[in-house]
């Protein structure tokens, strides 16, 4: 993971797949739910369904560490497939 970015291919215990882009801020997403660190795809780390806060579908997941002084201590995975480039 960067700053800028960078794409990883996960699947979720159900077999599906996502290419998901990893940013350390996001804007216009609203987290669902309390975290779980349940078939987490970063260990140490506790996932949150995110939403765009327009529309409400479903973007990906904020991840944050479970501990103190971790670096970094949340990031986003967004779903690349789900991304729609605004003019």
């Amino acid at each position: 993971m960067s700053g800028q970015g960078g794409s990883i291919v996960c699947a979720n215990p159900h077999g599906r797949v996502f290419e998901i882009l990893t940013l350390r801020s996001a804007h216009g997403l609203f987290a669902m739910g309390a975290a779980t660190t349940e078939h987490t795809w970063f260990p140490g780390y506790a996932w949150q369904v995110v939403c765009c806060m327009q529309c409400g579908t479903h973007l990906g997941w904020r991840f944050s560490h479970q501990s103190s002084g971790a670096v970094p201590p949340f990031f986003f995975g967004l779903i690349v497939s789900a991304l729609v480039e605004d003019d």
